[in-house]
């Protein structure tokens, strides 16, 4: 073989390696396992095909070069860390970029390297000679492939719009001119709210007094329950109020942005999309007279509320300090009956910014700890993540002192989105959202508090959830046993939740949510 056609092999055999590689969002990140998501494959090897007919191959590879680095880069975020780029940046705005710093501070070499080799592929391909197809035949095949993608257009538009890279192309351009459905159709994701106006949890209620109520849901950020004293952790970490602590929860995901969407809603772990254009469990409030509350320290996006009132507030200080003003503003609201959902950023790294060390339990010094977590520096750094927890059960013994003073008939859960690693087995793993969720990040408390009014009102309920704490326990459980202490019915389309005011759950799979569109046992996690 002579020279001059050893390089034409190697530049085929480096064409396809890059085109290949320019597919792999499609057939790994945004692959759903359904017939659709094949064609969507079809679609964009199409969409590539028509650049390199187009603008030939050498060009391909220079046009092509930023797509291919994207592509390495949204792979390797969903398979080391579970991380969607396309939608964060998305959210750009919304990131912390501190946290996206220390998020992404392990992979800064990996990166530019990553970066450094496909710029030397793009530059070999772009000196190698090719034989490219006729002029004829490229116009032959241009013509086809519009056709074909003219037919796809119109017979499958939802189709069209989930190819890579056509899916991230599609959603700004709807964001653009405010066509939420065509997001919807494009991405599994919600950077606007699918949330429909007009759905409806079926909700009643017996008609009742005329006493003042409140129903308040406090979900937290990244709290084990192991690390919890009444879960056999450090004795500090305990609330200075009379409550039931359920220690064996499972949470229906590992990542934030999944893990609360499924909590305050009818859904199970394993939905194909990440916020339901169901209403969230504030609707069977509002169905029932009640005036609701969303206020929170993390981004709408997240959740997309549909409450009465909504207040977000990015986090400046401590919790206390910067939600308890805006708890006791809506408990001061005039409204006889009250649902809040308070949505923190207690326990979440960087661990040192979630509290002040002045009034910290366990001294540490934030200044030597540094960003990641290592071997040699654990003590400090869970001491650290200690000081985040004791915050947030400072912040919830400061909610229930307020409704206690308000005098009101008052019932609240908390329960964290999500646990976390702390480098517990040799496998080194830190913080929480990986590829796999992990038995340190998916097990969660549930706490309950409730008023002496309340509990005078519902021995029952009281007695049940008492002797229900050491069952094992799951988030999807939240919502029917919320809305099974305000004497709520509703449609439940679940068969495996349990009211635990009432009953305990017989033999069930908890299930955890690693990505979108697929459920696995949370039992059966490492």
């Amino acid at each position: 073989m002579d020279r001059i056609a050893a390089r034409a092999w190697v530049g085929r055999a480096l064409f396809l390696a890059w085109f290949i590689l320019l597919l792999l969002p499609s057939a790994t990140v945004f692959f759903m396992g359904d017939a659709d998501s094949r064609l969507a494959i079809a679609v964009s090897a199409g969409c590539f095909a028509i650049l390199w007919l187009a603008a030939g191959t050498r060009w391909f590879f220079i046009l092509t070069y930023p797509l291919a680095f994207l592509s390495v880069l949204i792979v390797a975020a969903d398979l080391l860390r579970g991380v969607d780029l396309v939608e964060l940046a998305m959210l750009a705005g919304q990131v912390d970029a501190r946290e996206a710093h220390y998020a992404l501070s392990p992979y800064f070499v990996p990166i530019g390297v990553a970066a450094l080799v496909l710029a030397t592929c793009a530059a070999i391909g772009f000196r190698v000679p090719y034989a490219m197809p006729r002029r004829r035949a490229r116009v032959v095949a241009l013509i086809g492939l519009f056709g074909a993608a003219a037919v796809m257009a119109i017979a499958t538009p939802s189709v069209m719009l989930r190819a890579w890279p056509l899916n991230a192309v599609s959603t700004q351009i709807a964001m653009a001119i405010g066509r939420s459905d065509f997001i919807a159709m494009a991405l599994p994701w919600a950077p606007v709210s699918p949330r429909v106006s007009g759905a409806t949890w079926s909700a009643t209620r017996a008609a009742g007094g005329a006493r003042r109520e409140t129903y308040v849901v406090v979900v937290g950020e990244a709290v084990r329950a192991d690390r919890l004293a009444a879960c056999g952790g450090q004795s500090f970490l305990a609330l200075h109020q009379p409550v039931i602590v359920y220690c064996d929860v499972m949470s229906g995901a590992s990542r934030t942005n999944i893990s609360v969407p499924l909590l305050v809603s009818r859904d199970m772990p394993g939905a194909p999309v990440r916020v339901s254009t169901d209403a969230t469990v504030l609707r069977a409030f509002e169905e029932t007279g009640f005036r609701t509350y969303w206020i929170s320290e993390q981004d709408q996006a997240l959740a997309w509320a549909d409450a009465d009132v909504i207040r977000y507030t990015r986090p400046r200080s401590t919790i206390r300090r910067d939600l308890l003003p805006l708890v006791r503003s809506a408990l001061a609201d005039a409204a006889p009956k009250k649902a809040l959902v308070l949505h923190t950023y207690d326990a979440h790294f960087p661990y040192c910014e979630r509290f002040d060390a002045r009034e910290a339990p366990a001294p540490v010094d934030c200044g030597r700890i540094g960003a990641i977590p290592a071997d040699g520096r654990r003590r400090e750094w869970i001491a650290a993540y200690d000081d985040a927890v004791a915050e947030a059960l400072a912040f919830l013994d400061g909610v229930i002192d307020q409704l206690r003073a308000s005098g009101e008939e008052a019932f609240l859960v908390y329960t964290p989105d999500h646990a976390e690693n702390l480098l517990d087995d040799p496998r080194g793993l830190y913080f929480h959202a990986l590829s796999m969720p992990t038995r340190f990040d998916t097990r969660v408390p549930m706490i309950f508090w409730a008023s002496e009014s309340w509990r005078k009102d519902h021995p029952r309920e009281i007695q049940a959830l008492e002797a229900h704490r050491n069952v094992p326990a799951m988030h999807a459980d939240l919502v029917p046993t919320l809305l099974g202490a305000a004497d709520i019915r509703y449609a439940e389309p679940r068969k495996d939740v349990v009211d635990l005011t009432r009953a305990a759950p017989g033999a069930r799979t908890r299930w955890v949510e690693p990505r979108l569109g697929v459920a696995v046992d949370g039992d059966r996690l490492q």
